[in-house]
């Protein structure tokens, strides 16, 4: 898990939110999201490494990972201490001078479904 915000307790946590969402999936998503092409919670940390953008309805086709997730989407502070210094972090120290007006949310997952092409 190097380079990522997350503990073994998070993977876990993710792992198992993952297969609960598979174990409830229907016929048709099972057949595209096949054991080969699943995602366990490790692999979505190695490819999930910064920040990703929140897309609220797209399409996959032609991509090799998918990563699709149900629940309820809370907006962030990003003056709060914690926040802050991620996305400075990440961004650099004058993160705030050019993001202007940007809005940063995070999703209460309760669905996560991933799909990747194996290589």
């Amino acid at each position: 898990m190097a380079d990522v915000h997350g503990t073994q307790a998070d993977l876990g946590r993710l792992q198992r939110l993952l297969d609960e969402s598979y174990a409830g999936s229907g016929a048709h998503l099972r057949s595209i999201t096949t054991p080969d092409r699943r995602l366990d919670a490790a692999q979505v940390s190695e490819r999930l490494t910064a920040i990703q953008v929140m897309a609220l309805a797209t399409v996959t086709a032609g991509e090799s990972l998918a990563v699709t997730v149900h629940g309820t989407a809370a907006q962030i502070d990003t003056s709060a201490g914690e926040v802050r210094d991620f996305l400075v972090e990440c961004y650099g120290d004058d993160w705030a001078d050019w993001a202007g007006s940007a809005q940063y949310a995070r999703i209460d997952a309760k669905r996560v479904f991933t799909f990747g092409v194996p290589k």
